[in-house]
């Protein structure tokens, strides 16, 4: 009896676990992590928000500043303006995630 019951709490575990992959639970979590980057936690660890640097580091910074600066490089031969308006609105997203990563 015991085994059956102890099957039965792994099966229904298993199947809690693997809610999240079905359509509706996937856009919760989805939210609920863009709000997590976008607003910040107070209550996120160090890991959580060295993630958040991390994420708006490499995903937003630095190609935005990478491009500015292959923008700067080319300014006498092209106009630097599409690089500019390219990156100007990434590198305040990543300006933005970063912040909320510290800010509370």
């Amino acid at each position: 009896m015991k085994l059956e019951n102890r099957s039965r709490q792994i099966s229904d575990d298993v199947r809690a676990r693997q809610r999240n992959t079905i359509w509706p639970d996937t856009l919760r979590n989805e939210t609920t992590l863009l709000g997590f980057l976008w607003n910040g936690c107070p209550t996120a660890t160090g890991i959580q928000r060295a993630g958040i640097a991390v994420i708006s580091l490499i995903f937003f910074l630095v190609p935005s500043l990478g491009l500015l600066y292959v923008a700067a490089l080319k300014a006498e031969t092209r106009s630097p303006l599409v690089p500019v308006l390219v990156s100007a609105p990434v590198l305040a997203i990543g300006c933005k995630l970063l912040l909320s990563a510290f800010r509370h």
